[in-house]
């Protein structure tokens, strides 16, 4: 089997890569910080525990809606779609003290999460060859 690099991949591919690579690390820094804010603001560490819940909750439960948005309006559409959710909620989350819009906001966060986890497969085997998918 030949091996492949990052170059070898297409761009699209490669882009795409990229950006889940980043995107799941700003979730986990995201997390880290979010919890020490949420301390900071004296709340309980059961309310974190919520708002994550909530988060993996709304990712849960809205994997095969988003399926369904990505057939009906695109895959590029609704990825951009969940970039901006996700930067808008993540932002919302760390400029209010408001426990029920932390919680809003970090369903909002798990929807956006829920269209990158369902987009990730067929957007890489739309955008890659059968040699690139081996590797993938």
């Amino acid at each position: 089997m030949k091996r492949i690099s990052g170059k070898d991949f297409s761009s699209n591919a490669r882009i795409f890569l990229e950006c889940s690579i980043l995107n799941f690390i700003t979730l986990g820094a995201i997390q880290v910080i979010l919890g020490l804010y949420i301390l900071e603001l004296r709340f309980s560490e059961d309310f974190f525990r919520l708002v994550a819940g909530v988060r993996m909750l709304a990712t849960g439960l809205l994997a095969i809606p988003a399926g369904i948005l990505i057939e009906k309006l695109g895959a590029k559409r609704i990825l951009a779609l969940a970039g901006v959710l996700a930067g808008f909620s993540v932002t919302v989350q760390g400029v209010t003290s408001d426990k029920f819009i932390i919680l809003i906001a970090s369903s909002i966060y798990g929807s956006a999460f829920a269209i990158l986890f369902v987009i990730i497969g067929p957007f890489l085997s739309d955008n890659s060859s059968p040699e690139e998918r081996g590797v993938i």
